[in-house]
């Protein structure tokens, strides 16, 4: 168990040396995408990551000064909605804000208090549907952009994007853990009907069916997590069943559309 430990400790640490070497100069991450390649989403989730490894003593000698500088280019890029975006050229989206805001929660004491108010407020902007979840975008900032037209909403009729405007596990899931890292109290209305959404969407086999990605490992990991904010043993067991069901031969996991 000893040797065990010691090699995930050894790859959790070349990952971040991987990643913070892959860091650009202004703090930021950018993913593969040719074209469309996130800076804001992947900032707040990479930068989560490496404040995870911190916490458990994995760290390196330049990690804390270049995880500054990804504080500061976050605090830069708010949105005037309070939120954040795929990268900084589009309208908010509530899964980059979560990622982000998370980040800024983590990083500790240094975020004003009125950068996590504001982002907040935008997180809460996407719960407007009666059914609880939370709407990746709203129908306001489609629209705003479709009319910048950029390369990331191409102009076509509106009805094309209505699923980018509906509510979807993965992303109600970190907008739970996210209003519960900022403080709001498990007997908010807004995370009483957050936690009804959740806990109706899981499919009988155990998992989060997902819309942003090709299988359900991302949604079910985020939903699992904002599940254990409220101690819902059964669902987040039936999860874990499915998981440990879904493991390849090879001892890892994909994200493909197999359903076991």
């Amino acid at each position: 168990m000893i040797m065990l430990e010691q090699r995930v400790a050894q790859t959790i640490e070349k990952t971040a040396v991987f990643l913070l070497e892959n860091q650009a100069l202004e703090g930021s991450w950018s993913d593969f995408l040719p074209g469309f390649s996130s800076t804001g989403w992947m900032s707040g989730y990479v930068g989560r990551a490496l404040l995870e490894a911190r916490r458990v003593g994995i760290t390196t000698p330049a990690m804390t000064e270049q995880l500054q500088r990804t504080f500061g280019w976050l605090l830069s890029i708010q949105n005037h909605d309070g939120g954040w975006s795929w990268n900084p050229r589009v309208v908010t989206d509530t899964d980059s804000t979560a990622n982000c805001l998370l980040f800024l929660l983590k990083w500790g004491n240094e975020t004003p208090q009125a950068v996590i108010d504001a982002g907040v407020a935008a997180l809460l902007q996407h719960q407007y549907s009666a059914e609880g979840g939370i709407h990746t975008y709203t129908r306001a900032n489609i629209e705003t952009a479709l009319a910048r037209y950029t390369p990331y909403f191409p102009r076509l009729p509106l009805m094309f994007y209505v699923g980018w405007m509906c509510a979807t596990n993965s992303v109600s899931g970190v907008t739970m853990t996210t209003l519960r890292q900022a403080g709001l109290p498990l007997a908010n209305p807004a995370l009483q009907k957050l936690h009804q959404y959740i806990l109706a969407n899981q499919d009988g086999a155990g998992y989060w069916p997902a819309y942003w990605w090709s299988g359900p490992l991302f949604s079910t990991f985020h939903c699992v997590e904002a599940l254990a904010q409220w101690d819902e043993w059964a669902a987040m067991k039936r999860a874990t069943a499915w998981v440990r069901r879904t493991q390849n031969e090879d001892g890892g996991w994909d994200d493909g559309v197999v359903l076991r």
